[in-house]
């Protein structure tokens, strides 16, 4: 059972939300349902990911939860589960009353965060194996565009959220790397995608079969709008 179905659904009912296709309460036509059954369900599968003994959210785990055996089972992925922090704090935010999900939102954040974080070349790598074995995926050492544009937002989201001098330092940190090695300043700002540890570029396109319009504008968008609330 991965991650991303139910992270992903929770956000798209979110946003359908926000578009005024769905709505929370009232009477409702053809063009207005409600899906907090489904927003309830998506948030239980996230929360099986997440492993607070051990510090961790697992990117697959078994359907009911159990922890897998071999390398899927420890294989952990800090932009996805940082990502899903913020929907899980977005979603607690909206409800209201939910400072127990708030907690797992800002632990979720911050245990990839720490987990993630080269602290010799910076940057947030893209897998890491949760018992610190060697992994399989060949691209688990480079740096990837989104897990930084989904960083960003995160931390965004916990300053604006709390205040905490702590969050906005790690979203400096994470805007320095970001800018400084994704944005192609010299050809109009475009990002590349991928990096490697060290954080040299690796492919020279800006665009292509994964690498699409969607995490940047969102993250720049998202990020301006909370700075821009805070004043």
């Amino acid at each position: 059972s991965p991650i991303n179905v139910p992270m992903i659904l929770l956000n798209v009912i979110d946003e359908l939300r926000i578009a005024g296709v769905i709505q929370d309460e009232g009477l409702h036509d053809n063009r207005t349902i409600v899906y907090a059954d489904e927003e309830k369900w998506c948030i239980e599968e996230i929360l099986k990911h997440v492993v607070p003994e051990k510090k961790i959210v697992l990117e697959t785990v078994a359907v009911e939860g159990s922890l897998l055996p071999g390398y899927e089972g420890r294989q952990m992925n800090p932009g996805h589960a940082i990502e899903a922090g913020w929907f899980v704090l977005a979603y607690a935010k909206r409800v209201g009353g939910r400072d127990d999900l708030k907690a797992i939102a800002r632990n979720m954040i911050e245990w990839s965060f720490d987990a993630g974080w080269d602290k010799e070349h910076g940057g947030l790598f893209y897998f890491l194996d949760s018992e610190g074995k060697s992994l399989p995926y060949l691209e688990w050492s480079m740096k990837l565009w989104w897990p930084h544009t989904e960083a960003l937002i995160a931390y965004a989201m916990l300053y604006e959220e709390t205040k905490e001098q702590h969050f906005w330092n790690r979203l400096m940190v994470i805007y320095d790397y970001t800018i400084t090695h994704f944005s192609d300043a010299q050809k109009g700002g475009e990002w590349v995608g991928y990096l490697d540890q060290s954080g040299n570029r690796t492919h020279r396109f800006k665009g292509g079969p994964y690498k699409g319009c969607f995490h940047v504008p969102r993250s720049l968008f998202f990020v301006s709008e909370i700075l821009q609330q805070l004043g």
